[in-house]
């Protein structure tokens, strides 16, 4: 469920920059929570290269490393596959975790390559891995399977 504000500490202020940054955040952003001083943002799968911009380049945030992105597939939910996204600010010694979902049907998020160099391997690792695919990144092929494979590892295949 999401966290009621004021959530307390830097969350707040890394929020409210958010907000004063981005005119769409109300919209994108979905929910909001904070679960033992982690702060977690499910934006729109639309929204992630703007955000990731965003949270690179507004100077009361300045996240200058996405240090891993990853998949979470959540087999009972509509929107089952998950993109999660852990961005670290240096300059503010703070973590951040931004998290969006697509269907199995439409499974492709854009690619945050072009802001951060870091996640070309990722995306490959998370699209082999989990079947999200991603818009954009150089070179976007399995890492881990047979690169004319069909399906998706431990995914799907019973369901």
């Amino acid at each position: 469920p999401p966290t009621p504000k004021p959530y307390g500490g830097w969350c707040d202020e890394a929020t409210d920059a958010l907000e004063a940054a981005w005119p769409g955040f109300g919209d994108n952003v979905l929910r909001v929570v904070v679960d033992r001083g982690e702060l977690t943002l499910y934006v729109k799968a639309s929204a992630v290269r703007e955000i990731a911009q965003i949270l690179r380049d507004e100077p009361n945030l300045r996240f200058e490393l996405l240090s891993s992105v990853s998949g979470v597939d959540y087999p009972d939910t509509a929107e089952r596959l998950h993109a999660v996204y852990h961005y670290t600010s240096m300059t503010y010694r703070r973590r951040l975790r931004v998290e969006a979902a697509v269907t199995i049907e439409n499974p492709v998020l854009p690619s945050v390559c072009a802001v951060y160099p870091t996640p070309a391997l990722q995306d490959r690792e998370t699209y082999a891995l989990s079947g999200t695919g991603f818009e954009g990144p150089p070179a976007l092929r399995r890492t881990r399977m047979p690169h004319d494979g069909d399906g998706r590892p431990r995914t799907h295949q019973s369901r």
